[in-house]
């Protein structure tokens, strides 16, 4: 039997080549499992957190949320490096969570130090290992990941009116959030310091906006105006220097857009249609050429609200193999790059696990599956290494690696057949000739330690 090692994190587990085709065939047939790109979002009047394919082949469903207590959940955000979603219960307000992979495992976050009011609008930063979320109190919280509490975020500088959405810009250290009151968009400092103010929005006017999205590509901030007399997608310029207009959405339903994801890879934005639940996902191209419906057949939709994008591992940088180039040498290979989340997009990607496998002359080496690898014969080597998440796998290989016998090895066998040569000489030229030859050998053995 041939094996596999997935690496999580510092642990490595090892698993056998079937057991993990068994495992991958169960996984494919459960929700939100192995496989495809998708997109996830939540219903607030069924208490249910749906997904379909981004492809637009359908595929919905309903996840697995045993364990938690979803209320009107409003806002999801995904932790892709753990394999879990997040989301907003407005009507209990708390934070709860689940398993991506279907199996439930769902819990409520411990935001005690906080001071909730219909939590909406989830922002996700685990680097930081924070969530943020926004209050009906005219507030920002956030909540540590690993459950020890968490605290309400300095505002100051700007003016919150019933916040209504969060999106987090690390790098530029920002949260941004929509003002349904005062039809503002506002932000403030990730590190508490406050620095907070409006966004300039000239151009363009929001009204009633529900939620943010951030395009760094095109150094625009999005926000959904939910008014059904006048629904649009307004954006602005990043930089605060206004030029804000509004996106074309012809071709897409038009109901109430609640909650905005970017997908820099399509160049599209989505929104949930709170008062569309036939069409409860809409998107719209970013260049300014219409949209169209996600068909989300499988799922039941009602009242949708904060799409979440989740994409397969994207590769950055091949990985890299280090270690000598002799056999019996110890041969080791990096993860290689992969792009990051985009959490101001809502776009998720980041790997889980990963996995490897070594090849010799472009073929697979039975039980070579870990980052490490003994070279035990000469060729050329390379390393497979794959990065896997809820949505599936990528894959990147490194360049080759040329091993070869020890110089040791060559130079003995050399000198053997000199020093047979020079027993069988017919002349004495001859034999001069062989014993400088054999000299020479001689010498290069010490050289190498021979």
């Amino acid at each position: 039997m041939s094996w596999i090692f997935i690496e999580r994190g510092r642990r490595v587990r090892r698993l056998g080549f079937f057991l993990i085709a068994a495992t991958l065939l169960a996984v494919a047939s459960a929700p939100a499992a192995f496989g495809t790109d998708r997109i996830f979002w939540g219903n607030g009047a069924t208490d249910t957190i749906s997904y379909a394919n981004l492809d637009g082949s359908g595929g919905g469903g309903e996840l697995n949320l045993s364990g938690a207590t979803p209320s009107e959940p409003r806002g999801v955000a995904i932790d892709s490096t753990t394999g879990r979603i997040y989301w907003a219960n407005q009507e209990n307000a708390t934070i709860s969570y689940a398993n991506l992979d279907g199996s439930g495992g769902g819990g409520e976050l411990n935001i005690s130090g906080t001071t909730p009011s219909k939590p909406h609008g989830l922002a996700i930063d685990p680097a930081a290992g924070r969530i943020y979320f926004a209050n009906d109190n005219n507030t920002i919280s956030y909540a540590n990941l690993d459950g020890s509490g968490g605290d309400q975020l300095d505002l100051s500088g700007a003016t919150p009116s019933s916040p209504y959405g969060t999106a987090i810009d690390p790098a530029t250290g920002r949260i941004y959030w929509a003002n349904r009151v005062t039809n503002t968009i506002s932000y403030a400092n990730l590190d508490g310091s406050g620095g907070g103010g409006e966004l300039n929005t000239d151009g363009t006017t929001p009204v009633d906006p529900h939620g943010v999205a951030i395009d760094h590509a095109g150094g625009r901030i999005y926000w959904a105006n939910a008014d059904f007399t006048g629904f649009s997608i307004g954006y602005a310029n990043l930089d605060g220097s206004g030029g804000g207009g509004l996106l074309n959405v012809d071709g897409a339903a038009e109901h109430g857009a609640v909650g905005l994801a970017i997908d820099p890879i399509q160049r599209r934005i989505y929104w949930g249609n709170l008062g569309d639940n036939v069409i409860p996902i809409s998107y719209a191209n970013l260049d300014g050429s219409g949209g169209g419906n996600l068909n989300v057949s499988g799922a039941t939709p009602y009242q949708a609200r904060f799409p979440a994008l989740l994409r397969t591992p994207s590769g950055t940088g091949a990985p890299q193999i280090a270690g000598g180039s002799r056999v019996g040498s110890q041969l080791t290979c990096t993860r290689g790059e992969w792009a990051s989340d985009l959490l101001d997009s809502f776009l998720y990607r980041a790997p889980q696990s990963f996995g490897y496998q070594w090849t010799r002359g472009h073929t697979d080496i039975p039980g070579a599956t870990g980052s490490s690898y003994t070279a035990r014969a000469a060729g050329a080597y390379s390393c497979r290494v794959t990065a896997i998440n809820q949505a599936g796998t990528t894959s990147q290989t490194s360049p080759g690696l040329r091993v070869r016998e020890p110089k040791c090895k060559h130079l003995r066998a050399k000198l053997r057949r000199q020093k047979k040569g020079l027993v069988k000489a017919g002349s004495e030229a001859k034999r001069d000739l062989i014993a400088a030859a054999t000299k020479d050998t001689k010498k290069r053995l010490h050289k190498h330690g021979c």
